[in-house]
């Protein structure tokens, strides 16, 4: 007996499309498994580098609040924690307290050898320059070129060549907007120092305008400074006088350096 004849199968379209499906999948399916697994990987990796940012921030800030007030662990602070949103806080702290003058808990002024200071105010100028220069849009800004300002007028008691150094960070912490009992203390500093370099002109003008002020400044760990500048700048705008008359500075200074008294004071060379 005789088989019948076979007849050619004949997918329909669906067929025909589930085998596309298949073969391209058999094809490309280990690229899609390694695309699949790199979208895991990765949405992991930026959980794990999240979760690791916050904490690395916490403990900043925590290094922070625990060595806002001592030196050496500011100091070992900034070490470990070289970046994060804690660390300029750092940095105008570390910088407030060595450019205040040591003190007793009381505010009294305690004896420094001249290399401690000149170590202290080093490390002031330091820490200050790092924050200004690197933190442009830090919000306290104004005050931290102040302090800047202030540990260069500071080390020009010994460096007279300084002078125009310290004009030159005061008048870009007017240009940051102080406010205006600060932009007077601000301007009794430029007029002072302009005084002592000989420049009388940008002296008489910076003095009027301080005079023109008043209000208590504080600025981060200074304390407040009640304005004695005011008497100061009386003074100094007579010594100038108008015009062209003003009495001629001694070249040295014989007194021994003596630090701002209790409370921000600030005393003529």
């Amino acid at each position: 007996m005789a088989r019948p004849k076979r007849v050619p199968f004949k997918p329909d379209g669906f067929q025909r499309h589930a085998g596309s499906v298949a073969s391209w999948l058999n094809t490309r399916g280990f690229l899609v498994a390694v695309g699949a697994v790199a979208v895991v990987g990765a949405f992991v990796a930026a959980v794990v580098l999240a979760n690791m940012h916050e904490s690395s921030e916490n403990a900043s800030w925590r290094a922070y609040e625990t060595a806002a007030g001592d030196i050496d662990k500011l100091e070992n602070a900034l070490a470990v924690h070289e970046s994060g949103s804690a660390r300029p806080f750092m940095l105008l702290a570390l910088g407030g307290l060595s450019a205040s003058p040591p003190a007793d808990k009381d505010g009294k002024p305690l004896a420094e050898t001249a290399e401690a200071r000149e170590e202290r105010l080093a490390r002031a100028e330091k820490v200050l320059r790092e924050l200004v220069n690197g933190y442009p849009g830090f919000a306290h800004r104004p005050p931290a070129l102040v302090l800047l300002g202030l540990v260069i007028e500071e080390q020009s008691r010994h460096a007279p060549d300084r002078r125009m150094d310290a004009v030159a960070v005061f008048e870009e912490a007017l240009d940051a907007e102080p406010g205006a009992a600060l932009e007077a203390f601000i301007q009794y500093h430029i007029g002072r120092n302009c005084w002592l370099a000989g420049k009388n002109d940008r002296a008489r003008m910076a003095l009027t305008r301080a005079g023109q002020a008043d209000g208590i400044v504080r600025l981060p760990y200074w304390g407040p400074i009640v304005a004695p500048w005011r008497e100061n700048v009386d003074y100094l705008l007579a010594l100038i006088g108008p015009g062209d008359r003003a009495i001629p500075m001694p070249e040295t200074d014989a007194r021994p350096p003596q630090p701002p008294p209790a409370g921000g004071g600030d005393p003529l060379d």
